[in-house]
């Protein structure tokens, strides 16, 4: 019967705390993003609304159910996001799947960043 050492229970021990602070480093950098993303689509969808010439008061009602639905889309990201990411660290392939998240949710971001491009030279 071969036990374990001291020293390699306690280097098991921090690389698995390093690899579930990457984790959790990692979810909260792509929740930052994702909320970045939802911010910039409600924006995208307010100056829709105007250049559509609109009411402002729909405008207005428009907006403030985007926020709602946006938050709700969001919060429902974080919770996928951080179940995706703690599977990844039991099969170890964190880095891996935390950079398919990254590089859709970049995508993403530069569409909705440059979508408001346009509204911006619109404005002027």
């Amino acid at each position: 019967m071969r036990g374990h050492t001291p020293e390699e229970h306690s280097s098991g021990l921090v690389a698995t705390i390093v690899r579930y602070g990457a984790y959790l480093l990692l979810w909260v950098l792509l929740s930052a993003i994702g909320g970045l993303l939802a911010w910039y689509l409600r924006i995208n969808l307010f100056d829709l609304g105007v250049w559509l010439r609109w009411s402002p008061w729909v405008v207005r009602g428009v907006d403030r159910w985007i926020i709602f639905v946006l938050g709700l889309l969001w919060l429902a990201y974080i919770f996928s996001v951080e179940g995706y990411l703690r599977n990844a660290v039991e099969q170890q392939r964190l880095w891996a799947k935390a950079r398919r998240v990254l590089i859709i949710m970049l995508i993403l971001l530069a569409i909705a960043y440059g979508l408001q491009l346009p509204a911006i030279s619109f404005a002027f």
